[in-house]
């Protein structure tokens, strides 16, 4: 796992999506509220990359953007992301 960090519209999502594209993965926005983490979680279903976008955590110092959920609900997703959890097909 990596991260990509930098500075609002610097191209973090344009460089994520392009290697989404070679890779035919799905991006999957994190900061979002638990209830549809279901729906991000299943448009992975037969991919074999998934990024986890959009996870605004906590501000660093001098910095105006906004914390989220999205740290938060990674934490919670650590046993799908590990691969412990089976999954219904």
């Amino acid at each position: 796992m990596d991260n990509i960090k930098g500075d609002y519209i610097s191209g973090k999502t344009s460089y994520a999506n392009a290697v989404l594209k070679f890779f035919e993965g799905v991006n999957i926005n994190v900061n979002v509220d638990k209830q549809r983490l279901p729906f991000y979680l299943g448009q992975a279903i037969g991919k074999r990359f998934a990024l986890f976008n959009d996870v605004k955590g906590r501000s660093s110092a001098g910095s105006d953007l906004q914390g989220g959920w999205g740290f938060s609900n990674i934490d919670d997703l650590r046993d799908h992301i590990d691969g412990h959890v089976e999954v219904q097909l």
